[in-house]
C-alpha cells in the first residue's frame, strides 16, 4: 500500500511538472507572437490668454466682464476634453493657483504650476489684486507627474505662492517630469517676453506716427533704442533656456521637449541657436512643410484683433502711445507662429504621428484665446 501511495505521488508530481511546462510553453509563444503596440501621447500646448493690459502697478485693467471670461474658461475645459491630451503645456493662466486648480479638477488631470507675476502679496493678498498670473503642466491621472525645477529667465524680485514681491515683469520656465508606462519624458514650459520683432516697414509705421503727431520726432532714435532693447530681451530669455535645458537634462537624462509661447519665430537667430545645438525636431514644421501654422493671427483671431491689436488701452478709451502703439499694430496686422513643440533628438521623424493647430473652432463666435494652440501625437516615449 505505501509502495501505491509513493507511486501515485511521483505521478501527480510529474503530470504538475508536464503541465507546468506546457504553460510555460504557451506563455513564451503567445510573447513572441503577440506584437508589441505603441502607445500614442498626445502633447498640447496653449497661452490660455489673461484678457489683461497692465495700466499701473497697481491697477491691471481687464479686457472683458467675468461673464466673458468665464465663457472662454468653459470653452477651454470643453475643447480640451474633445482633445484629451496627455500632456498640456499652459501660459498666462491667471489667477494661480486658482485657476489651475478649477481647469485640473475640470479635467480631471493632475497638475504643477510656476507663479511668474504677481507683484506684492502676502497669502495671495495685496497688488494687484486681480493679477497672479504663470505657467502650468497637466497630465491625465493615469501618469506620474513630478515637479523638477525652474529658472527665472527675466525680471527680479521674488515670485511665490504666499509671497511675492517685485514691480516689473519677471518670466520663467518650468521643467516637469510625466512618467506614462515606466517612462519618462520631461516638459520644458516657457512663455517668453512679447516684443515687437524687427520687420519691413516698422521705420515706415514710425514715420508715420511722428507725421500724425502721435511721436515728437526727436523719440524716433529712443523709440529704435526701446525696440532694441526689447526684442533682445526675448532672445536672451531663449538663450537661458538653451543653458536651463542643458543642465537639467545633464542631471536627467530623458527624452524631452520644450514647449510654450516663445513671443518670436524660428527666424530668431536665438531660437536657431536652440534647435542647433540641442538637435530640436520642430514637429509642426517637419508634419506640416511650407504651411504657415499661424498661432498669433488677427486675421482669423477677433481676440487677437480687437483687445491686443487694439489702438486703445483695456479702458476702450485711452490711446495707446510710443511703443505700445507699434506693438498693437504689429499684433493686428502681422499673423505669426510663436507658439511651438520642439521635441528632443530622442525623437525620430516617423515617430511623430500628426502636428496641428488646435483651440482655433469659435464656439458662437467666442474663441478661447488671443492664441491658437499646438497639438502634437507621437508614437510612444523613445527609450534612452
Amino acid at each position: 500500500m505505501p509502495s501505491l501511495i509513493r507511486s501515485l505521488s511521483i505521478m501527480k508530481v510529474i503530470i504538475k511538472m508536464k503541465f507546468e511546462k506546457i504553460f510555460v510553453c504557451i506563455a513564451i509563444s503567445i510573447m513572441i507572437i503577440t506584437p508589441c503596440f505603441a502607445r500614442d501621447i498626445k502633447i498640447v500646448t496653449f497661452n490660455v490668454w489673461h484678457g489683461m493690459n497692465r495700466a499701473t502697478f497697481f491697477n491691471v485693467d481687464e479686457y472683458e466682464s467675468p461673464e466673458r471670461r468665464n465663457m472662454r474658461f468653459a470653452l477651454i475645459v470643453e475643447s480640451t476634453k474633445k482633445l484629451a491630451p496627455d500632456i498640456l503645456a499652459i501660459q498666462e493662466a491667471n489667477t494661480i493657483p486658482a485657476y489651475v486648480k478649477k481647469l485640473s479638477q475640470s479635467l480631471d488631470y493632475r497638475a504643477f504650476w510656476r507663479i511668474t507675476n504677481c507683484g506684492i502679496k502676502l497669502f495671495g493678498l495685496g497688488f494687484p489684486s486681480n493679477f497672479s498670473e504663470g505657467l502650468a503642466v497637466l497630465a491625465k491621472k493615469e501618469h506620474r507627474i513630478e515637479y523638477i525645477g525652474d529658472r527665472r529667465i527675466s525680471g527680479g524680485g521674488i515670485q511665490s505662492d504666499y509671497f511675492s514681491f517685485h514691480t516689473s515683469s519677471a518670466r520663467y520656465i518650468t521643467a516637469t517630469k510625466i512618467t506614462i508606462d515606466n517612462r519618462h519624458l520631461l516638459i520644458f514650459n516657457i512663455h517668453a517676453h512679447f516684443a515687437l520683432i524687427p520687420h519691413e516697414g516698422l521705420d515706415k509705421k514710425i514715420d508715420s506716427l511722428i507725421a500724425k503727431e502721435k511721436l515728437p520726432p526727436e523719440n524716433k532714435k529712443t523709440i529704435g533704442d526701446e525696440i532694441s532693447s526689447g526684442y533682445q530681451k526675448t532672445e536672451n530669455e531663449i538663450l537661458k533656456l538653451l543653458s536651463f535645458v542643458k543642465e537639467i537634462t545633464s542631471k536627467h537624462n530623458y527624452p524631452y521637449l520644450i514647449a510654450g509661447d516663445f513671443n518670436t519665430t524660428t527666424g530668431s537667430p536665438a531660437v536657431q541657436k536652440l534647435i542647433r545645438e540641442l538637435g530640436l525636431i520642430d514637429a509642426f514644421a517637419v508634419k506640416n512643410p511650407g504651411a504657415d501654422g499661424f498661432t498669433w493671427d488677427p486675421f482669423t483671431n477677433s481676440n487677437a484683433r480687437n483687445y491686443d491689436g487694439s489702438p486703445f488701452r483695456a479702458d476702450g478709451k485711452t490711446l495707446r502711445k510710443g511703443v505700445t502703439a507699434l506693438e498693437a499694430d504689429f499684433d493686428r496686422s502681422v499673423p505669426r507662429r510663436i507658439d511651438f513643440i520642439l521635441l528632443s533628438k530622442h525623437f525620430t521623424i516617423e515617430k511623430i504621428k500628426s502636428a496641428r493647430i488646435v483651440y482655433n473652432e469659435p464656439k458662437d463666435g467666442l474663441l478661447p484665446s488671443d492664441h491658437y494652440g499646438v497639438e502634437v501625437v507621437v508614437e510612444d516615449i523613445p527609450r534612452n
